[in-house]
C-alpha cells in the first residue's frame, strides 16, 4: 500500500471485520490498527487525532459523537 493513510478499528463488529483488519495489520503494521478491546481513553485519542471519523451506531441514528 502505498498511500499516505492510515486506518485504525476501535472495538468489535462483525467477525469477518475483525479478521479483516488482524490481516491488514499484519500485512500493513504501519498502516492499520485493530483494537477489538474498547477504552475510553483510546476512543478519546482517535477522535482527537484523526481528520475523518466513521463511527456506525445501533444507539444513535447518525454515529454523533
Amino acid at each position: 500500500m502505498t498511500d499516505d493513510v492510515q486506518m485504525v478499528m476501535l472495538g468489535s463488529v462483525y467477525q469477518d471485520v475483525e479478521k479483516w483488519m488482524s490481516r491488514a495489520e499484519a500485512s500493513y503494521p504501519e498502516k492499520f490498527r485493530d483494537r477489538v478491546r474498547f477504552t475510553v481513553l483510546v476512543a478519546h485519542r482517535i477522535t482527537a487525532g484523526c481528520d475523518i471519523l466513521l463511527m456506525p451506531s445501533r444507539f444513535e441514528p447518525c454515529g454523533l459523537n
